[in-house]
Parts: C-alpha cells; sequence; structure tokens
C-alpha cells in the first residue's frame, strides 16, 4: 500500500469488469511504517444528523485509550489509535452538535461507528444502560453476547418496518455515509420516537430497553401516499415512474426506480455478471493523456468461480489471468479476487484478492480489508459514499502484515455516454478519491450501463491533473465478443 504503480492502476481499473472500481492497488517496493505499533479505530457518529465537532473517548481492556484527543468532524467522522494490546475497547462520543451521548464497542481495529444503533445494542446485551456500562470494570464481560443482542435488535427493526440495509450489515462494521440508507434508517429512528407519545426521550427509550423491552422500539413512520399522478418522478430522470409512489395506483410507477437521462440513478451500473462459469475476456490500452504516448495494452480474462471462504467470509471467487504488454516488457499475473454482489443492497463488497506466480501456485501477494471493501450503486447524481476502512498486505504469507487505515469516497456524478476504441457506451461516471497513511490517489471511472463493466478509467494527482488514462479495445462473455 506504499505508491500507485502503473501496474496497479491498470489492475484496479480491468477489476471493474466485476469487482467495482475501488481497492487499493499496492506495490511492495516501499514498506514504511506500517501501524505495528497502534490499531487504529474509525468510523461515524450520527443520530441521523452527524454529530459534529464532538469529543470521542476509548475505555479499553487495559484501562488505557486513544494515543490522542479525538474529535468528530462536520460529517461525523473520526479516526484515532490505541495500543493494539489494548483491545477490545467501549467508545463515548460525549457532546458536540447536536449534544448527544452514544456508546460503541471495538474488538479489533478498523470500522466502528458510535449510533443510536450500537447504543441500543449494547442496552440489550449488558442489561444496564449504556452509560452506566460505559464505567464498569467489566463491561467486556457483560457484552460478550453482542453479537446475539446485534442481531435481535435488527430484527426488532425489521419487523417494525425500517428498511434495513441488505443482511450483512452490522451497526458496529457497516462504514456508512451521512445521506445514504443506514443513515436514513437513523433519520427514520428519531422521527418515529419524537412522535411516540408514550415514550419520553431517547434516554427513556434506552431505560426500557436495558430492561429487555426491545419491543418497545416505535414502529417506522409511514411514508406519505402520492397523488395520481406519483410524488417526484417522470420524464427528467427523478424518482419513480409514470405513476410515482402511491396514488390511486400505488407502487413504485411504471418504470420504478430513478427515471432516464443524466438525473438517472447508479443502480442501472450495478456489475451482473456473477453466475458460476461465466467466462469475460476484456482487452483495455493505456496511455498519457497529455502526451498520447500509448504505455501498453492490457488482456484480462476472468472466470466466476462458486462460494468459498475468505478471511472467515463466504464470499464468491473470481479467478483471474492478466497479460501487460507494456514499453518495458512483458508481464503475466494469475490472481483470484473474493467479493460479494448483494443486489437487495445494490453494493458490490471486495473482501481482497490474491495474487499468484502461475496457475494454481501458493499466492505471493494477499490483500484483504476489514470491513469489507464497498462499492455502491444506490446513488443519484451528486451523491456520495464515504468509507473508512482497513487494507492489510501480506507477501508470500509471511510475516509482517502490512496494515493501513484507509477512507475512502466515491461520488455518483451521472450518466455520460463515452466513446472508446471499443464503440460508443452510456455509462455511470464515478470520481473516487482515497487517502491512507502513505498515499493518496483519485480518479474517474465510466461503468457501463449494461453489466456494469469498467469502460475507461483516468488517474489523477491531488489537484485534478489527469495522470493515466485506461480505454476498453474489446469485451466478449462467453466467447461472444460484445458490441456497445
Amino acid at each position: 500500500m506504499r505508491k500507485i504503480t502503473v501496474q496497479g492502476i491498470l489492475v484496479g481499473l480491468v477489476g471493474t469488469a466485476l469487482v467495482g472500481c475501488g481497492g487499493s492497488s499496492s506495490d511492495s517496493s516501499d514498506d514504511g511504517d506500517n501501524g505495528s505499533s497502534s490499531a487504529t479505530l474509525s468510523g461515524t457518529a450520527a443520530v441521523g444528523a452527524p454529530i459534529a465537532e464532538a469529543p470521542v473517548e476509548a475505555r479499553c481492556e487495559d484501562g488505557s485509550g486513544f494515543l490522542t484527543n479525538v474529535t468528530t468532524d462536520s460529517d461525523g467522522g473520526f479516526r484515532g489509535d490505541v495500543n493494539p494490546d489494548a483491545l477490545p475497547c467501549a467508545l463515548r462520543v460525549n457532546g458536540g452538535t447536536p449534544q448527544t451521548t452514544l456508546h460503541s464497542w471495538a474488538e479489533t481495529g478498523g470500522t466502528v461507528n458510535i449510533t443510536p444503533l450500537t447504543d441500543l445494542a449494547i442496552a440489550i446485551s449488558a442489561t444496564i444502560p449504556p452509560a452506566t456500562w460505559y464505567d464498569q470494570d467489566d463491561r467486556g464481560q457483560r457484552v460478550q453476547n453482542l453479537s446475539e443482542a446485534r442481531d435481535d435488535l435488527l430484527t426488532v427493526l425489521r419487523n417494525q418496518g425500517y428498511n434495513v440495509p441488505g443482511d450483512d450489515f452490522d451497526p458496529f462494521r457497516t462504514g456508512f455515509a451521512i445521506g445514504d440508507a443506514v443513515d436514513q434508517m437513523l433519520d427514520a429512528l428519531q422521527a418515529s420516537l419524537a412522535a411516540n407519545p408514550n415514550i419520553a426521550d431517547y434516554p427513556a427509550l434506552v431505560a426500557l430497553i436495558s430492561d429487555g423491552n426491545v419491543s418497545v422500539l416505535p414502529s417506522a413512520p409511514q411514508a406519505p401516499g402520492g397523488g395520481d399522478d406519483g410524488g417526484s418522478g417522470g420524464d427528467d430522470g427523478g424518482n419513480g415512474g409514470d405513476d410515482g409512489s402511491g396514488g390511486d395506483d400505488g407502487g413504485s410507477g411504471d418504470d420504478g426506480g430513478q427515471g432516464g437521462g443524466s438525473g438517472a440513478s447508479a443502480a442501472a451500473c450495478m456489475p451482473d455478471l456473477d453466475q458460476e462459469g461465466t467466462e469475460i475476456e476484456l482487452q483495455f490500452r493505456t496511455y498519457q493523456p497529455l502526451s498520447g504516448e500509448v504505455l501498453g495494452d492490457v488482456t484480462l480474462q476472468q472466470t466466476i468461480g462458486g462460494m468459498v471462504n475468505y478471511k472467515g467470509n463466504t464470499v464468491r471467487v473470481m479467478n483471474t489471468y492478466t497479460e501487460m504488454n507494456m514499453v518495458n516488457g512483458l508481464t503475466t499475473l494469475y490472481g483470484r479476487q473474493y467479493h460479494v454482489l448483494d443486489r437487495g443492497a445494490l453494493v458490490l463488497r471486495s473482501y481482497g484478492s490474491e495474487t499468484l506466480p502461475s496457475e494454481g501456485a501458493e499466492p505471493t501477494v494477499t490483500q484483504w480489508f476489514e470491513p469489507s471493501f464497498d462499492q455502491r450503486f444506490d446513488l443519484s447524481p451528486g451523491q456520495s459514499y464515504r468509507q473508512i476502512y482497513t487494507t492489510y498486505d501480506s507477501f508470500g504469507g509471511s510475516d509482517p502484515v502490512y496494515e493501513q487505515a484507509m477512507d475512502y469516497t466515491q461520488t455518483y456524478e451521472g450518466r455520460e455516454t463515452i466513446t472508446v476504441p471499443a464503440g460508443t457506451f452510456e455509462t455511470c461516471k464515478f470520481s473516487t478519491r482515497e487517502t491512507g497513511s502513505q498515499f493518496s490517489a483519485a480518479s474517474l471511472n465510466w461503468m457501463s450501463v449494461e453489466h456494469g463493466i469498467g469502460i475507461q478509467s483516468g488517474s489523477r494527482t491531488s489537484d485534478g491533473e489527469e495522470q493515466i488514462t485506461t480505454e476498453m479495445l474489446s469485451l466478449s462473455i462467453n466467447g461472444v465478443q460484445q458490441a456497445p
């Protein structure tokens, strides 16, 4: 994870055939200090609205806390380091705007959020209010069944009509951004609580929950009905179709989802080539846009495999063969990529990859993400998603394991029709920015409306200057050449 290379950019792009635009490519030539002396805890503190400018505290198993003062930013994001041997740690956000006290729990480094959902899960598990639990010396023992408590909470939320995003959603570990589906669920919970005459306020709800009364969670607010013509939507690409949501005809409209045009959502670019046995071959050309100098051509062959276990996760494996005919010579790589396509949540979750010297050999590089690196396709034009996650690299299967906390932002720019050597394609355009402790990278990526395949990518400097452009030359699926 030390620096971005031409090879890394290419692999990152051609991975968009299925595994999205994200996940960092690395070069082992600069090892750097990979944080073995500390563990990073980072995430988002929010009640729906972000909890801004609030101090975040940690009480860890060995009695220590954050190594430096930690405060949330304007989006509720925070990041701090603890001694790696200090984990697990209880977290508390206390103050800020809006003024709030909430709690969370981190078993390991990586993403950990602080929201009413983490607070309520702790109340269920500890059977005392989280504010009391936080000050207890036996707080770790009191949350030994936290996973079960979390699952119970999510089950009740679903039964009460809340839109819980995805089967693998974890309030503690799943990264989210203000305005996304997770945040909207938090907003709905706050609105339901405010409208409930039987529960005075949030502390009263916590008291009831900690006494074992999980069923008192208020029902999700009902969406207002539309009219004969539906709510938003229509010809300009808003939400809904001809009939919209609600109204006389109900449902979500004839066309559903988002309309057409530049205002259409990214859902149409969700990758769909995930059937076991599917074979995909892509060819790309990479060049420097300012000089026009061609750097080389890349051929990528991908075969969709079955479901396997990777780092404790049930995922689909994709076997890859990459041939890079660059100006400095020919390089071939074998690899395996691990992912889950969550179609219900419109999220592509990447769990990591392995690089092999030859087919069937032991990996020379193993990379994995905690939590999963997510690319979202539920975004509207101009909407962004921020995720903080940790990436781990192991070379030759031996220690040391290089660890780096990553801060990734993806923005859906809207629909765009582009022409590359392979033809003219309607695409979804994404801009991304990723920062780690040892590098910063930015890019633009265009993914096809059909199949969600990467058509073009451009890496950029921090000030927006385009460095390398990669364009598709051809695409075949199961041996059949594809036309736009």
